[in-house]
C-alpha cells in the first residue's frame, strides 16, 4: 500500500526538497514526484493514471541522477521497471491502470 511505505521513509521526506515530475495530473497520464533527501540520493514516486500506455519518459531535476544510480524499490502495486537515460531523463513502466512504483535512488 502506498500510504503504508511513504509513512516508512516519511522522516527523510520531511526534510528533503519534493517536487513534481510527469505531466499534470488529469486522472489519465503519467505523473509524480521527486523528493531530492541529499546531493546523491532521493525518492522517485511515479503513478499512472487510467490509461493502457505502458511506459512514460519523466523529466528529473537538473543533474540528480546518474547512468549507473542503484534503484531500491520501495513499494508498487504492478510489474514495474525504469530505465536512467541522462541525468535529468528516465523512462518508467508501469503495468495496469492506477499503478504506482516508489524507488529510492542512489548516484
Amino acid at each position: 500500500d502506498l500510504m503504508l511505505s511513504v509513512e516508512k521513509i516519511r522522516e527523510s521526506m520531511i526534510t528533503s526538497c519534493v517536487l513534481p515530475i510527469g505531466n499534470c495530473p488529469n486522472g489519465t497520464n503519467f505523473t509524480g514526484f521527486q523528493a531530492i533527501t541529499e546531493p546523491e540520493s532521493g525518492y522517485l514516486l511515479f503513478l499512472k493514471g487510467k490509461n493502457t500506455e505502458l511506459s512514460a519518459d519523466y523529466k528529473l531535476y537538473p543533474n540528480t541522477l546518474y547512468p549507473g544510480a542503484k534503484f531500491e524499490l520501495i513499494s508498487s502495486n504492478c510489474n514495474q521497471s525504469v530505465y536512467v537515460h541522462s541525468p535529468d531523463q528516465v523512462t518508467v513502466e508501469l503495468g495496469g491502470e492506477f499503478s504506482f512504483a516508489l524507488y529510492r535512488y542512489q548516484n
